[in-house]
């Protein structure tokens, strides 16, 4: 009987001991299931990065070294970047973050290497491109130049440094021809491009790169170019705007920006200085074509209000100007009003003249703060036309 009490014991004990490691191992691996979660979960979300245990930290770890290499924090950083590139030596991320640590701790030779390599192995982290651009920019090695400007284009982590370094680097023609040659593919890119170069290049180099841009091959929607472009115009930036359509969409399109003629009413895009035709309640307008790039206007506005007939953005220049309503062949002539408004280079509305087009319309545009002008033409109740504006 002692024995057999004896040996229930031992195996009690036994049992205890296995249940125990059993649960120890279950502890273990509900910890490490844990570790490992967050840890992904870091790579989302870099604030849990300080709450993943030490040994299970592979995400955590570069969010860990990304911030400190950031705040410019050296206690440590280096150490753990050189660690990361161990791990991982081929993606260009940790090299870039060893080489930022580097060159936070002064080790310039380390920085260059490392920050060297990372733009080699990749484009998609943007401070190696960055720091390579600049180099090869300044040792005039065009090329290289505008290799790195457009990987740094196609990582599409664009920010106020991207936009001086490009500014400056596209001044260079040699620059320009190579950025458009490597960009012209990505349409990503050359979107992101074409949305900022509007307000951030200066006209002729605008116009200069979408030129080249198209004949790369780069594919642009002529509809949004003109919005675009119809946009800057109305804001007062006119040469930004001509810039922007003529080499593209404006061949044989475009209406003058010195001129009143009327443009054809056309479903397809519409650029910067054509005359625009909104549809209004009560009024219907009409353009036909009476001979090569000439276009007379009927319309006729049913409703007892004035209303609204056609618009567009002009450059008429400083100075006297006469604006004549014709009509050809005996043709009606209804009211009409014409309205000319200076618009400054904040696209703010200064010096305005109003006249009733049953005589000449004579005016003076100011030399200063009126670029461009916003001209509309407006229809009292009755019919006109076919007619034309002529302006002297």
């Amino acid at each position: 009987m002692v024995g057999t009490t004896k040996s229930l014991r031992k195996r009690s004990a036994s049992g205890l001991a296995i249940g125990a490691a059993w649960l120890a191992g279950l502890g273990a691996m509900a910890i490490a299931t844990v570790g490992y979660a967050l840890d992904r979960q870091a790579r989302r979300e870099p604030d849990l990065a300080k709450l993943v245990p030490a040994p299970f930290r592979n995400f955590a770890e570069e969010a860990l070294v990304r911030r400190a290499v950031d705040s410019g924090d050296t206690v440590g950083t280096l150490a753990a970047a050189k660690l990361l590139v161990s791990r991982q030596p081929m993606p260009g991320d940790n090299l870039e973050m060893l080489g930022l640590a580097a060159l936070n701790d002064r080790k310039d030779a380390l920085a260059r290497q490392a920050i060297a390599l990372a733009a080699a192995r990749g484009w998609r982290s943007p401070v190696p491109q960055l720091v390579v651009a600049a180099s090869a920019f300044d040792i005039r090695s065009w090329d290289v130049a505008g290799d790195r400007l457009a990987a740094l284009w196609k990582t599409l982590s664009l920010d106020e440094r991207t936009f001086t370094l490009t500014q400056g680097m596209l001044a260079e023609p040699s620059v320009r021809a190579r950025f458009a040659y490597r960009v012209a593919g990505y349409q990503p890119a050359v979107q992101q491009f074409v949305e900022w170069a509007g307000t951030g290049l200066l006209p002729d180099v605008l116009a200069d790169m979408m030129t080249r841009l198209s004949k790369q091959g780069a594919q642009f929607d002529c509809n949004d170019l003109g919005r675009q472009a119809g946009n800057l115009a109305t804001a007062g930036k006119a040469q930004a705007a001509q810039a922007l359509w003529d080499g593209v969409c404006g061949q044989g399109m475009a209406g003058a920006p010195a001129s009143l003629a009327f443009t054809a009413a056309r479903d397809a895009a519409m650029g910067p200085f054509d005359w625009r035709y909104p549809e209004e309640p009560g009024i219907e307008a009409d353009v036909s074509r009476e001979g090569k790039g000439v276009y007379r206007l009927t319309y006729t506005n049913s409703d007892p209000l004035m209303k609204p007939l056609a618009t567009k953005v002009s450059r008429l220049g400083p100075g006297a100007h006469e604006v004549i309503w014709t009509t050809f062949d005996g043709a009606a002539s209804g009211p009409l009003y014409l309205r000319v408004q200076c618009v400054d280079t904040n696209g703010q509305g200064g010096y305005t003249v109003n006249g009733a087009l049953r005589n000449p319309v004579r005016f003076d545009l100011p030399a200063k703060g009126c670029p461009v002008q916003r001209v509309t033409l407006q229809a009292g109740q009755g019919t006109g036309g076919p007619g034309a504006l002529m302006v002297k």
